[in-house]
């Protein structure tokens, strides 16, 4: 009776955490990190998030600690299951808490591994699955650079480990910050071809340097107005400035692949300065083709997202 009850504890706490593992490579392996699916339109979808703290996101920055509690507890639950006279229906019960407890210990180190190599490299950051930009922008900031920097200590903890790096487009803030640009390097290259032809052979600042003043920007808000044909119908008037930029910011799409051009400098901004600075070698980097992010989510839509390989 007692071996059989000793049986049926280990299959339960087996099979229970086949169960929990499978369904967990289901879903990374058909969901994409902060990109939802949906299954009733505007009622439930699928998203695939990590959790790196206990139920419910408690505990957050405690990673080192939750996984001192799991293996506490299955030591716990495998000394409690060798008490004596103990029920088939007691035995089935810890083996189910046993493989809840070994599928908790699993995710935290293998299901939440970025959290798990950020305690190892002694990190603030309690997550290191991504690195945040500002719209339009593909370089690296103070914190995206410490991120790394902690990431490159933790990988060099772990030299069996690569990473897959891809960069993420914001749909909205992206294109936004892009037309932005055009528009402003469209204006410096008017004050820049006048000053050529007020002075010519004379040593010119570069684009990016020279600044507008509001009256001489107005006046090339106009120029390029008009040069843009978006006068028609205007019946002769010139609205205020803001009006006119609204105008020809709405006349400068920005194409999806675009976005996905920036999101692709980011990915290898990433992957450069891991290589260059954290001093990862380059066969452990993989970037990934770029993306765009989807509505809703919850992580920052301009990004690089790193997963381990």
């Amino acid at each position: 009776m007692a071996h059989r009850n000793t049986i049926w504890f280990y299959a339960t706490a087996i099979l229970v955490v086949i169960i929990d593992q499978l369904t967990k490579l289901i879903a990374r392996s058909q969901l994409v990190l902060d990109r939802p699916v949906p299954i009733i339109k505007d009622v439930l979808d699928w998203r695939l998030v990590y959790n790196p703290a206990a139920a419910f996101g408690i505990g957050q920055g405690f990673a080192p600690l939750l996984i001192l509690v799991a293996l506490v507890a299955i030591f716990a639950i495998v000394r409690l299951r060798r008490l004596r006279n103990l029920s088939l229906g007691i035995s089935i019960g810890l083996g189910l808490l046993l493989g809840g407890a070994i599928g908790n210990l699993i995710v935290r180190v293998v299901s939440s591994p970025f959290t798990f190599l950020a305690s190892l490299a002694g990190a603030d950051a309690p997550e290191l699955s991504h690195i945040a930009f500002a719209p339009g922008g593909g370089t690296l900031d103070d914190d995206d650079r410490a991120r790394l920097d902690a990431l490159a200590r933790a990988l060099a903890s772990k030299p069996e480990l690569s990473i897959e790096i891809a960069g993420v487009g914001d749909p909205e803030g992206d294109r936004a910050a892009l037309q932005r640009d055009r528009l402003e390097r469209t204006l410096r290259g008017a004050k820049l071809a006048q000053l050529r032809r007020a002075n010519p052979g004379a040593e010119l600042p570069a684009i990016a340097d020279l600044k507008l003043e509001p009256d001489e920007r107005a006046q090339l808000l106009e120029r390029a107005w008009r040069d843009a044909k978006l006068d028609a119908g205007s019946g002769g008037k010139t609205p205020a400035p803001e009006e006119l930029e609204r105008q020809l910011l709405a006349a400068a799409p920005v194409a999806t692949e675009e976005v996905k051009q920036i999101a692709q400098q980011r990915a290898q901004a990433a992957r450069d300065y891991l290589r260059d600075v954290g001093k990862v070698a380059v066969e452990r980097l993989f970037l990934l083709a770029p993306r765009v992010a989807e509505p809703g989510g919850t992580l920052p839509p301009a990004r690089a997202d790193f997963s381990i390989k």
